[in-house]
């Protein structure tokens, strides 16, 4: 029973950990997108942060993978991105 209880506790902090760690690396996200786009990555269409977060991408990698995998559609944030 307290082997339970330790994993739990384990568990919780590891959550904890995660979050704390997603919503930092969400905020660098978001001041890029911002300084690029005008627009954070909440007011642009859903694209898979918490994979591109889970896969280790670094904020600048991961909007460079949303403009590929989610943002396909909006050339203008391509060329906003990787210029003319």
């Amino acid at each position: 029973m307290n082997f339970n209880r330790m994993m739990d506790k384990q568990i919780s902090i590891m959550d904890d950990d995660w979050e704390r760690d997603f919503g930092e690396w969400k905020a660098k996200v978001n001041e890029i997108c911002v300084a690029h786009f005008g627009l954070s990555a909440e007011d642009l269409p859903d694209a898979n942060w918490a994979d591109y977060h889970h896969d280790n991408l670094t904020p600048v990698v991961a909007i460079d993978t949303a403009i590929l995998d989610a943002w396909y559609d909006m050339p203008e944030l391509e060329t906003l991105w990787y210029g003319e």
